[in-house]
């Protein structure tokens, strides 16, 4: 089935006309020419034309593959195309002036396939399947005025005219041998000529069908008749009134002979008027020029398997593996198709795109499904004691106001400062992330807001320099405080998030961190809540039991980066972004 290209109007452009008929109405007869003389890919250069209401046309085109304008293809991709389009017109153009001088008619057809080329000014090139085609062929801009078609060089006019143009004196007493020749040169001239006649601009071109027998019949008929006048003609020579009567015979000779060359040609003409369907294009003579040898054959196209690929991914799915693991996808030269493969995700499969946001590389996806990242830091007081301590240790050296014995280093906070900031070096380039710290029950959470690829030294500040806020009333850790505050600042419906809790205990405000992380999954269903557990307490587990999350343990400051990096894992994406 034929693929619709584009439809002009008809003040797009003005159409060539050659003997008073459009030139795009002879489409067929142009495209069976060229297919015959120089192949399948020269006559499919030129889009079908199409008459629509209104005037202009609608052009289209039989070859297979996806079509789009030649201007919205890749620069490589373009200018290959443009070198096809290019070879193959000045292969039409070589046949052209090769036709030129074969005959009166080839002169004419010649013309003819020379202005089909011609095109108005703008972006008429198409690219279908990789192959180049033309549009709005065999028009001028409007008000232009088109070439005019030449006349072909005049021919020795044949000798039966000739001979009948003489003197009547002349011929007033032939002599037997010079009657014999005349006869001789009319059958000539009544015989069929070798070439076609030109044809009218909306009829087709092509090699002429030869005359009907009857014809000759009738040529040797004549040619018979005017022997039995010259022979008659020769008795009488004697007579008066000879002259005269040979003059009117010869007269009369001529005149039949007129009427029947041209009834040979016009049974001899191709009718071309109202031609339903093309005819089917004529072997090549034997005679036919080669194509030129200096145009070389267009080099196959190197993305076709890729193209024929992504045609075959019709789910979601299979185009999201595509996109992210195909090689050829990610070099330059696929960079137009890999951009379209994009766009389809983005509109036909938003949701596999965001889900897979995470596997994609920084310049891979699309800002808006960039994943969120936001750490709620530990700063109570409680991150003051030694990492080295058991909770019963501790518990036990409060009892003894022994505070002193439970503060030693390593502090909790340390080992978690030193994680925070290894992550932050490391976050993909393309996300932001957003800092909470977790302070007191008196001054509960506090959200620090997002940094971003060019604040990163800020943050990195701002982990280093945390600190465990002071043992005195209102100490404690407002954990689901933190938990809603860091919930409030990320998507987690159009876009992936992940928090990351880092924290040493359990709520102590009277919060209910549960509570809090189950209303969030019902509202925000692609957040995640992760949660490092510097002393393996198990606070935190309902936590990202509710969110689909997990809780990573460390008891030492080597398992508290371990951890970390554990737990960021998905934050970072695929291995194979090697470049942050």
């Amino acid at each position: 089935m034929p693929t619709t290209l584009i439809q002009t109007g008809a003040d797009a452009a003005q159409a060539v006309d050659v003997r008073g008929r459009a030139l795009v109405a002879a489409h067929a007869q142009i495209a069976s020419i060229l297919g015959s003389r120089l192949g399948a890919r020269h006559a499919a250069l030129l889009a079908q034309p199409q008459p629509v209401a209104g005037g202009g046309w609608a052009w289209s085109t039989d070859l297979p593959g996806s079509a789009q304008p030649a201007s919205r293809l890749g620069a490589d991709e373009r200018a290959a195309v443009q070198a096809r389009a290019t070879a193959l017109q000045a292969e039409i153009r070589a046949l052209a002036e090769a036709m030129r001088g074969e005959s009166a008619s080839g002169h004419l057809v010649a013309q003819m396939v020379e202005r089909a080329l011609l095109q108005p000014p703008g972006d008429w090139l198409y690219a279908v399947g990789g192959q180049p085609v033309l549009v709005l062929w065999g028009h001028v801009a409007p008000g232009t005025a088109p070439p005019d078609v030449e006349a072909a060089p005049a021919r020795t006019p044949p000798p039966a005219v000739a001979a009948a143009a003489a003197p009547a004196a002349a011929a007033a007493a032939p002599r037997p041998d010079a009657a014999a020749a005349a006869a001789a040169e009319l059958a000539a001239a009544m015989a069929p000529p070798p070439e076609a006649p030109p044809p009218s601009a909306g009829g087709p071109v092509g090699p002429p069908s030869p005359p009907p027998r009857r014809w000759w019949l009738v040529a040797l008929a004549l040619v018979g008749l005017l022997l039995i006048v010259l022979f008659g003609l020769q008795r009488c020579a004697s007579a008066g009134d000879a002259e005269a009567d040979l003059a009117a015979q010869i007269s009369a000779a001529e005149e039949r002979n007129r009427a029947l060359q041209a009834e040979l040609q016009r049974k001899q003409a191709p009718q071309l008027q109202c031609v339903a369907d093309p005819p089917a294009p004529a072997a090549p003579a034997a005679s036919a020029p080669e194509p030129p040898a200096s145009a070389p054959e267009p080099p196959p196209d190197p993305l076709a398997p890729l193209r024929k690929r992504i045609a075959e991914a019709q789910r979601c799915e299979d185009l999201m593996r595509l996109f992210k693991q195909d090689a050829e996808l990610r070099t330059k030269p696929a960079a137009e198709l890999r951009k379209g493969v994009l766009d389809t995700l983005q509109k036909r499969c938003k949701d596999t795109l965001i889900s897979e946001a995470k596997n994609l590389c920084p310049g891979e996806r699309p800002a808006q499904v960039v994943p969120e990242f936001v750490i709620v830091f530990d700063t109570s007081p409680s991150m003051a004691y030694s990492l080295s301590k058991s909770d019963a240790e501790i518990m036990a050296a409060e009892r003894a106001n022994r505070r002193d014995l439970v503060t030693q280093d390593p502090q909790r906070i340390a080992p978690a400062r030193d994680a925070a900031v290894d992550v932050a070096r490391r976050v993909p380039r393309d996300m932001s992330v957003g800092l909470v710290k977790v302070e007191t029950c008196t001054s509960g959470a506090r959200p620090m807001g997002f940094y971003g690829p060019a604040q990163r030294p800020s943050l990195v500040d701002q982990l280093r320099s945390a600190q465990p806020h002071p043992f005195g009333p209102g100490a404690g850790t407002p954990l689901a405080d933190g938990i809603g505050k860091a919930a409030d600042m990320v998507d987690g419906v159009n876009r992936e998030a992940t928090i990351l809790i880092i924290s040493d205990g359990e709520e102590s405000c009277r919060g209910d961190p549960c509570a809090v992380a189950r209303a969030l999954a019902a509202r925000k269903p692609k957040l995640k809540i992760n949660v490092l557990d510097i002393t393996g307490t198990g606070a935190g587990n309902c936590v990202a039991g509710a969110t689909g999350g997990q809780v990573f343990t460390a008891r030492n400051p080597k398992e508290v980066i371990d951890a970390m990096r554990k737990a960021t894992q998905e934050v970072m994406g695929p291995a194979r972004c090697t470049a942050r």
